[in-house]
């Protein structure tokens, strides 16, 4: 007879698999089993995001997939947990709340806005945060084994180590990363997630990350973007949350006129269209703002034959209504400022005056 309350630690960590499954289908079997701590503590890493310590927890304590440990801690797959399933879990884990701040994602209290997410500190919204989905950088995961809680941040599609780009499906069965799959590195195919590389982007593409990463961890800005041309007199003071918005509007830029997607679920959260967002708002930000004025160009609603200021306004009108409807921060008004300086500059109006006029200075 497997005696559960005389069991110790000890007998555990020395015990074979089948014992340590005996004692995961016991804990199934608890009712209430979600205010009860688990035989086996879980050590998190830094910055360790929810899935990859819940896959820990599961082989620890003789689980075969992270389903069974979900459903024992009646945890839902993917989702945002109140203070108390916070609290609730860090005990099961052995964890604490402290620890797990950096990994779940809580409802905060109702004087926060309405939509609004507690994550590693930070106050976000839900739209700035891919929690229906898992994302891998392959190359950190083959060398250190587990996921970082930044991959969650929407728009953020490459990685801020590696330059490479996270990926949310297998690079060999090309099915969704489930969180069914036997282990954290491992599909559910049976192939191994970080067995091929994956694409690198530019420079400017992994600076974008290295910063939106410095924001979240709360350290100092990397080197080099002054360098790279990136308005650091603006970026600067930005917090995690304006500079997530700042990326996702630059990445939502047009390149058919008149033809704007900023914000839709599906476009933030899959990781193609938020890898062709990061690139095309790091070439905005590279280069500010001449950069800037270039997007603005190809974003016109459409072309007369004879510009005028009151109708290249017009023609702006789909980026402004964007811009002051998705970025209301106070801190990102300098945006707008720079589109009302592109409207007084004819020469930046259209390709063929550009390049006149940059032709005339040549010459």
């Amino acid at each position: 007879m497997f005696d559960f309350e005389s069991y110790t630690v000890a007998n555990c960590l020395a015990a074979d698999t089948d014992v340590r499954r005996i004692f995961a289908e016991k804990l199934l079997r608890m009712q209430k089993y979600r205010n009860v701590p688990l035989l086996l503590g879980t050590e998190i890493r830094p910055f360790e995001n929810l899935e990859s310590i819940l896959f820990e927890a599961a082989k620890n304590n003789g689980m075969t997939s992270v389903t069974p440990l979900l459903r024992a801690l009646d945890l839902p797959q993917r989702g945002v947990l109140n203070p108390k399933r916070h609290a609730q879990l860090g005990g099961s884990l052995q964890a604490g709340v402290d620890r797990l701040a950096a990994a779940v994602p809580t409802a905060p209290s109702t004087v926060l806005p309405k939509g609004s997410t507690i994550y590693s500190g930070h106050c976000l919204r839900r739209d700035q945060l891919a929690l229906s989905t898992s994302r891998i950088c392959p190359a950190c995961v083959h060398e250190t084994g587990y996921g970082r809680a930044w991959w969650a941040l929407a728009p953020l599609a490459f990685c801020d180590v590696h330059g490479t780009a996270l990926i949310d499906h297998c690079l060999e069965c090309a099915s969704p990363i489930s969180i069914a799959r036997p282990a954290y590195d491992t599909c559910s195919c049976g192939a191994k997630l970080w067995g091929r590389p994956s694409e690198s982007p530019n420079r400017a593409a992994q600076a974008v990350s290295q910063l939106v990463v410095a924001r979240f961890k709360c350290e100092a800005d990397p080197d080099g973007l002054d360098g790279l041309g990136f308005p650091m007199r603006h970026l600067g003071p930005l917090g995690l949350g304006s500079l997530l918005d700042l990326v996702t509007f630059f990445g939502a830029l047009p390149q058919d006129p008149g033809t704007v997607r900023l914000r839709k679920l599906k476009s933030v959260v899959r990781l193609d269209y938020a890898g062709i967002g990061q690139v095309r708002a790091a070439r905005i930000l590279s280069g500010w703002p001449t950069s800037f004025y270039a997007e603005l160009r190809g974003a016109r609603a459409f072309f007369p034959n004879c510009d005028t200021q009151p109708l290249v306004a017009k023609s702006l009108d789909h980026i402004v209504h964007l811009a002051t409807g998705s970025m209301r921060q106070p801190e990102l008004q300098f945006v707008i400022a720079e589109i009302a300086t592109f409207l007084v500059k004819p020469n930046e109006w259209s390709e063929e005056r550009w390049h006149a006029a940059r032709q005339a200075r040549r010459n």
